[in-house]
């Protein structure tokens, strides 16, 4: 058998994770709680298996890989004026940027601490804050749906924009062509998720830097 049985399935992308289900948090201890798909009383990785089988609880398949990348550049012209936009897009799941973290010397989300769990029988929606990592609920976060989110988006990637003064006028100026450029870079991005950028989902990571500039154009 396979080494990477428990890791690839035949007819399935390489790119596919294997993962448990995130059922939310318990209220009555503020532990994440999974989905025991054999209903054996623990959740459980088993190396060697295929993933969902022979007591392994990792059933839901999330890809890695965008489903669909994409693009279009656009050039409107209107007598002296020209204008040039860029537009990319992407579909696709990326990691949490909300993931928790146990409370040790680390930043942590604002969000997991205004929405954690304080007190038994409270609904919330990030669990209780720890110091240890030793608790399976914490450390199968990251073998779960929950550590992953929609980080689909379309973004205006450049804005180019261009004015060519009147011919009258610059002949004045005893020059041939004199034109007004405005170049923009990432001016703006629509995606529903809610780390610093879709497209950079790697905590520490900088994301893609909005730069605006301007300038003149002229020839003798």
């Amino acid at each position: 058998e396979s080494p990477y049985r428990s890791r690839y399935i035949i007819g399935e992308p390489i790119s596919q994770l294997y993962l448990f289900h995130l059922i939310g948090v318990d209220p009555a201890t503020g532990k994440y709680q999974y989905e025991d798909v054999n209903h054996d009383g623990s959740i459980k990785r088993v190396e060697g298996v295929i993933p969902g089988t022979g007591g392994d609880d990792r059933y839901v398949r999330i890809p890695t890989a965008p489903d669909f990348t994409g693009g279009f550049n656009n050039q409107f012209i209107y007598k002296d004026l020209s204008l040039s936009v860029m537009v990319e897009f992407q579909r696709k799941m990326g990691p949490n940027a909300l993931a928790p973290g146990y409370a040790s010397m680390r930043n942590m989300p604002r969000w997991n601490y205004d929405n954690r769990w304080t007190t038994p029988g409270q609904e919330s929606k990030a669990p209780a804050l720890t110091t240890v990592y030793t608790s399976d609920s914490y450390s199968n976060f990251s073998y779960s749906d929950g550590n992953y989110t929609d980080a689909s988006f379309i973004r205006i990637k450049t804005v180019a924009l261009s004015y060519n003064l009147p011919r009258e006028l610059v002949k004045r100026a005893k020059m041939e062509r004199l034109a007004i450029n405005v170049n923009a870079q990432n001016l703006f991005t629509i995606t529903n998720y809610q780390g610093l950028d879709p497209d950079v989902t790697s905590f520490g990571s900088m994301p893609p830097v909005r730069t605006i500039t301007a300038g003149l154009s002229c020839s003798f």
